[in-house]
């Protein structure tokens, strides 16, 4: 067994003051394996989006927005039924391995580290929606400059009674 599978962390509701837990928010960034940015071909995009959205519906966490590009993804997100972020991560992999993920020469994986990961408690709230529209704007300008005939992806989603 690798190593890298002995390591665990799960956060422990019961440290946070009342109902506090609960309304935590974490920004999350998860990018693909370098060798290939496999979530540029729209199906696998869409099986992210999918994920996303039945996680939602099960009531196991609530998508307050996020951006899917060929490289990775930026998610914020409200834990619900899921008593984890790392029980998140672990769904999410999990759904977006496609059925065929075992093709030689193919890589559909996430990168084992999380590129970037924040907790945003309620007051920090408006800072970090800013901070989140900015880095959308950024990025979409970034895509937009890419030479043509590169993959590239951008989908952006927002719930605005999420947000409130």
């Amino acid at each position: 067994m690798a190593a890298s599978a002995l390591l665990t962390a799960r956060e422990n509701p019961g440290l946070y003051p009342g109902s506090l837990g609960r309304d935590l928010l974490y920004e999350i960034s998860l990018k693909t394996r370098s060798a290939g940015p496999w979530l540029s071909n729209l199906p696998q995009a869409c099986r992210l989006i999918q994920a996303l959205t039945q996680g939602q519906l099960l009531e196991q966490f609530e998508i307050m927005d996020f951006l899917i590009w060929s490289e990775g993804f930026f998610l914020r997100v409200k834990l619900k039924s899921m008593p984890a972020l790392s029980d998140f991560l672990s769904f999410l992999k999990q759904k977006t391995a496609p059925p065929d993920a075992s093709r030689e020469g193919e890589v559909f994986a996430w990168e084992d580290e999380l590129q970037w990961i924040r907790l945003i408690t309620p007051e920090n709230l408006a800072e970090s929606t800013r901070d989140f529209l900015a880095n959308a704007e950024k990025l979409r300008s970034q895509l937009k400059d890419r030479p043509a005939g590169s993959s590239s992806l951008f989908f952006f989603y927002r719930n605005r009674a999420a947000a409130r």
